[in-house]
């Protein structure tokens, strides 16, 4: 089995997911369905080629996720209650701080939930089995069982990535056939864009969580790019994701674009402001931050 490696496609995408949720169009929150797949691609496929313990990859999660999630959200109630555009009450700001409940008061949160839920049940059945075909059985039968109690299948986009990793961590295809495989995506995506279709989680799932999984799929198996630009941004994904709704809402409350009376004028001055400051803050805030922090709670080979 070959090592671990930077998957540039892959970094491609999770900018394309970023950018999605930039935009108040209503495909914009969809980037959300490629992060999930990518998040279990991720997961499954690193684990499989360097299996670490649980208490580093739990840490590991932790530091990833949770210190950036916690500053941000702190930003954005701190400039809701200067501009009085957000009221909550104290038991759901720490429901939101403690990844207790699917509706956060910071909006952009709702998803952090479901990867911190996918992150605690993965490692705990990496730990328990060494095969990794076990994993993705139990796996999908724990979503099975949520499907039933909370009534979401987007828990599912997960599974998609762990199968996913499987695949190409013991299946060569030819970059020909993965950019076909790409391109036919691209257009799966565009179905529910021009119907309408999302009406329900299974309708959620099955045109906007399969697509996402089929363009994963094809953007692994796809020549590589090489664009710095596409990469950085993948890079800074998880900073333009958690920044853009502190961005927005200041722009929309305090200074007052809404008023604007040219819509596509306000949705590209949002995305350049937004793309703009987040990645500000991930070179000055989360890259420098998790460097540190790895270093301080992680084995060195692993940090």
């Amino acid at each position: 089995m070959k090592q671990t490696e930077t998957i540039n496609n892959i970094q491609a995408l999770r900018a394309v997911a970023a950018l999605m949720t930039t935009t108040f169009k209503n495909w914009g929150g969809r980037g959300v369905d490629i992060f999930f797949v990518i998040s279990g691609f991720i997961m499954m496929y690193t684990q499989m080629n360097n299996r670490i313990s649980l208490d580093t990859f739990y840490m590991g999660r932790f530091i990833r996720i949770v210190p950036l999630y916690w500053i941000m959200m702190s930003i954005y109630l701190l400039l809701g209650y200067i501009s009085g555009f957000h009221q909550t009450t104290f038991v759901n700001i720490v429901k939101s701080y403690s990844f207790l409940s699917f509706v956060t008061t910071y909006w952009v949160g709702w998803t952090l939930v479901y990867e911190m839920y996918f992150y605690i049940l993965f490692g705990a059945l990496m730990f328990m089995f060494k095969r990794c075909s076990f994993v993705i059985l139990f796996t999908a039968l724990v979503f099975i069982l949520l499907s039933y109690n909370i009534g979401s299948l987007i828990f599912f986009e997960f599974l998609f990535g762990m199968c996913i990793a499987y695949f190409y961590a013991n299946v060569r295809i030819s970059p020909i056939v993965g950019k076909i495989i790409l391109y036919f995506s691209i257009l799966l995506c565009l179905i529910p864009v021009v119907y309408q279709l999302h009406t329900s989680e299974a309708q959620r799932l099955l045109f906007w969580g399969v697509p996402a999984a089929i363009m994963v799929f094809g953007a692994l198996y796809a020549p590589q790019t090489n664009n710095k630009v596409i990469l950085y941004l993948g890079s800074a994904s998880y900073s333009i994701y958690l920044t853009h709704a502190v961005v927005l809402k200041t722009m929309f409350y305090t200074l007052g674009l809404q008023k604007w009376t040219m819509h596509d004028v306000r949705i590209i001055v949002s995305i350049i402001v937004s793309i703009g400051i987040s990645c500000i803050v991930y070179e000055i805030i989360e890259k420098p931050m998790t460097k540190y922090l790895k270093n301080r709670f992680l084995p060195k080979k692993t940090a």
